[in-house]
């Protein structure tokens, strides 16, 4: 198990271009991640990019999204209990696996 990750790196932004497109991209490249396209409500990877490493890393990590927000929503505080702590690390672990796609 690597905890290198094998996604795009950050930062991520997304954008509306006013053309009915909402694109997620890479600040640092400024390369596409994904495309929505509002009109008929379709999801793309940019053309060449759906079957790379890469893509499939970030499919990982789009998909764990709502679960990683959860997790920070979620921490129990500094003064809990002990017990409060570990099954909230326990959790926020077994997330960060399946963003990185070894569910």
């Amino acid at each position: 198990m690597s905890n290198e990750p094998k996604w795009t790196p950050s930062p991520w932004d997304s954008t509306d271009h006013g053309v009915g497109e909402l694109v997620v991209f890479c600040h640092r490249t400024e390369d596409a991640i994904c495309i929505l396209d509002d009109t008929d409500h379709t999801y793309a990877w940019p053309d060449g990019y759906s079957t790379s490493h890469e893509a499939v890393a970030n499919a990982h990590l789009i998909a764990a999204a709502p679960e990683l927000y959860e997790c920070l929503q979620a921490f129990p505080g500094f003064n809990s209990e002990p017990e409060q702590i570990a099954a909230w690390a326990k959790r926020c672990l077994e997330v960060e696996a399946k963003a990185r796609g070894e569910k």
